[in-house]
């Protein structure tokens, strides 16, 4: 039996501190069971409320407006991101016990300010793996400039032991020239007991010209072998990225279709040497109707060079060169329709075989109270040295008794890792704002078979209230 406390006291109504002890993100939803058939890291999204309340003050060169609002293509926040809020209390997909801290999040005129300092326990993971006790502080403010600008600076410490540490230190910019013209860029340093004379850097450069039927892009990225935040996420080490984009939307709005768009992209990425690593040529078009559905196609020519040996889902991969192409197909309904979804499959060269991917996702509104996701995605790799072919199922239904109590329901599947989860939520809103939630998760180990043994389970039963300050 755990128990823990959360507080949140509204400083001002645009300032809110968060006091906690003995968290237990158990109430948010599982996360999505993915399988990674790339040679690189993927990035998960945050699903902890803890962390997504106040979450864009935290972000850090996201390539929005200071309005909030999105101007032309922003940066690719896969490639990397200074922090990640899923590096606190998340180590290898297992959950580190956290034992407690505070989040002071707010604005203030022309200015926007973030402070987090978190501290979690030392756990044993699987493998034996054990972890130390950590303590983890993000500091973010940013301060608005004229009409649409804003300059920002962000510092991160993760540290367990006197000499054991990972700091960064980064600042962004984005300056509107014009509302159709902008440049925006960050530039951040990381450092370790191991390279604290030198340190890493990191950081991109981006213009975007942005009119009604046209936007062009273009976006420079390097990032050296030093650069090493690990409270944020990188996902290709010691690579220079150039990124250059351009779309063309022609509107038609007849009783057919809305708009036309074809949007041409390049990935281009080198080592520090100027060796090319990866270009792909992203010819993408799309065709939306007068009832919103979408129609996509898109064709990507690629090169890929692996300096050295690599492996995908233990499945080798001799170094070499590798040229080819693959192709898409996607339809996607109006989303705002009571039955809705979308289905695409993705097919062609990989290395010096072939890949595909089929993903088909489906929304059901089956009356006032009750509404059903149902998604299934399909993974194969098939090449020379061994196949993959992998399935993830996953299903969501939420139920509405009333407007005070409803329930959901997330059951998932996941072939690759013979692994069953799910997740039952009930959500009792006994006062505005104020919950009474019982959440049961369980992970099951389907090697033998679909019913699986118990990996783990766990009952929990959190209460909040709010008391109200500012009448």
């Amino acid at each position: 039996l755990e128990t823990g406390v959360d507080v949140r006291y509204h400083l001002t109504s645009q300032f809110a501190l968060d006091l906690t002890y003995k968290t237990d993100f158990a109430q948010a939803e599982s996360d999505d069971e993915i399988v990674n058939v790339s040679r690189f890291n993927i990035n998960r999204r945050e699903k902890r409320e803890f962390f997504n309340q106040s979450a864009g003050i935290f972000n850090f060169g996201s390539g929005m407006s200071a309005g909030g609002t999105l101007v032309g293509r922003r940066r690719n926040m896969d490639a990397f991101k200074l922090f990640e809020s899923r590096t606190i209390g998340i180590m290898d997909e297992q959950k580190v016990p956290m034992l407690g801290g505070l989040k002071l999040a707010g604005k203030a005129g022309d200015y926007s300010l973030g402070l987090m300092n978190l501290q979690t326990e030392a756990s044993d993971l699987e493998d034996d793996v054990h972890v130390p006790s950590t303590n983890y502080t993000a500091f973010k403010i940013k301060r608005n400039l004229m009409t649409n600008s804003y300059v920002g600076l962000m510092a991160l410490t993760r540290q367990s032991a006197a000499e054991n540490f990972n700091r960064a230190l980064g600042g962004e910019a984005f300056v509107a020239i014009s509302p159709e013209f902008s440049l925006n860029g960050t530039l951040a340093r990381t450092f370790t007991p191991q390279d604290s004379a030198r340190g890493g850097w990191g950081g991109d450069l981006g213009v975007v010209l942005n009119k009604d039927w046209l936007e062009i892009s273009a976006r420079y990225s390097p990032l050296d072998s030093l650069f090493n935040p690990t409270m944020g996420f990188v996902r290709r080490e010691n690579v220079r990225g150039y990124d250059t984009g351009m779309a063309l939307t022609k509107w038609i709005n007849n009783r057919h279709l809305k708009k036309a768009s074809f949007f041409y992209q390049l990935d281009y990425k080198t080592d520090h040497h100027s060796t090319l690593l990866f270009r792909e040529n992203k010819y993408n078009f799309y065709l939306t109707t007068s009832s919103d559905d979408l129609f996509y196609y898109s064709i990507h020519p690629l090169y890929e060079f692996l300096p050295e040996d690599d492996e995908i889902l233990d499945v080798p991969i001799s170094a070499g060169i590798y040229d080819g192409f693959h192709q898409m197909v996607m339809f996607k309904s109006n989303m705002g329709r009571k039955i809705s979804g979308s289905v695409s499959y993705r097919w062609g060269d990989r290395f010096s075989g072939t890949s595909g991917t089929l993903t088909v996702r489906s929304n059901f509104q089956l009356g006032d109270n009750l509404h059903v996701d149902l998604d299934y995605k399909n993974d194969k790799l098939d090449l020379p040295t061994g196949n993959v072919c992998a399935n993830t199922v996953a299903t969501r239904l939420t139920y509405s008794f009333s407007t005070e109590l409803f329930a959901k329901y997330y059951l998932q599947y996941n072939s690759a890792d013979e692994l069953i989860s799910s997740n039952l939520l009930l959500d009792y809103i006994f006062r505005p704002r104020c919950h009474l939630y019982l959440v049961y998760n369980e992970g099951r180990d389907s090697s033998n078979d679909l019913v699986g043994t118990y990996r783990d389970r766990m009952l929990l039963v959190k209460l909040t209230y709010l008391w109200n300050t500012f009448g």
